[in-house]
């Protein structure tokens, strides 16, 4: 996930307003407690769609992504 991130720095995609580790370790422990919960409670009562769209803006505010040039989120 780093070298995904850094890519997107790099490109001018990116302006993170944390650490890209901090950011990468994040997205990983938040996907696997989504993957978890999903398995143990069924995507209905986990909320599986609503978590992913809740990461899905904490990406794009601690990115600061210039939405004109990315389509990946």
């Amino acid at each position: 996930y780093i070298k995904v991130l850094e890519k997107g720095v790099e490109a001018g995609e990116f302006r993170p307003l944390q650490p890209l580790s901090t950011i990468a370790t994040f997205l990983i422990n938040v996907t696997d407690g989504i993957l978890l919960e999903t398995h143990l409670a069924g995507k209905e009562e986990a909320d599986t769609e609503g978590q992913l769209d809740a990461l899905k803006l904490y990406l794009k505010t601690v990115l600061q992504i210039n939405e004109q040039g990315v389509s990946m989120i």
